[in-house]
């Protein structure tokens, strides 16, 4: 401050202190847009907190649970509605074009595929995941194996890739995409141990 007030006690013409005060003017939009570009850095990639990590957990946790069941037990995919924001996407992508589901076709199509005998239990169990969490928005790496009874191998494994958004003190999800291992090269598990080093 000692150098502001020098500057301004400093007696001298009009023509220079024109161009000082014009100086001091740029000066300090200058601070002031560099403080502000910071700030917002700052924001967006701030680490997320331990809460917020964990209410994500918690709404991948509950978003499996809703989607097995145990043989001999209808599935009750009604529980993933209240996981996903209206007008979520769940997006399958084994086959060369895309089959994209609202959640109420997913849990026709599921419901489906249980009542043609296509599928009698399901065990989708996640065996490790990464979480990005910016702010009120998240992204979760989240990879799988599917069995139709925990004691059976599994007929298949995948990725997710899981967007959510917080609404409230909520997290829910705003899309789902999957894709089993169809390749059978160790993709798969090439892919896990790349995200597992990306830091």
């Amino acid at each position: 401050m000692e150098f502001f007030n020098d500057i301004f006690t400093t007696k001298i013409d009009t023509k220079r202190n024109k161009v000082i005060t014009l100086s001091l003017i740029c000066f300090s939009a200058i601070l002031l847009l560099k403080c502000t570009s910071e700030n917002q850095k700052e924001r967006f990639m701030s680490h997320p907190g331990k809460v917020d990590i964990k209410e994500v957990n918690i709404t991948i946790s509950k978003l499996f649970k809703a989607i097995s069941f145990e043989k001999g037990n209808q599935p009750n995919m009604h529980q993933i509605k209240d996981l996903f924001i209206e007008g979520g996407l769940l997006i399958n992508y084994n086959e060369e074009n895309p089959q994209i589901f609202s959640v109420a076709e997913f849990i026709d199509h599921f419901n489906g595929l249980y009542k043609q005998g296509n599928i009698s239990g399901l065990e989708d169990k996640e065996v490790y995941h990464k979480t990005k969490v910016y702010d009120r928005i998240a992204h979760r790496y989240s990879f799988y194996e599917a069995r139709e009874s925990p004691d059976e191998e599994p007929f298949a494994v995948g990725i997710n890739s899981i967007q959510l958004i917080k609404i409230g003190k909520n997290w829910k999800v705003s899309s789902m995409a999957w894709n089993d291992d169809v390749r059978g090269d160790g993709f798969f598990k090439r892919t896990m141990e790349c995200v597992q080093t990306d830091h």
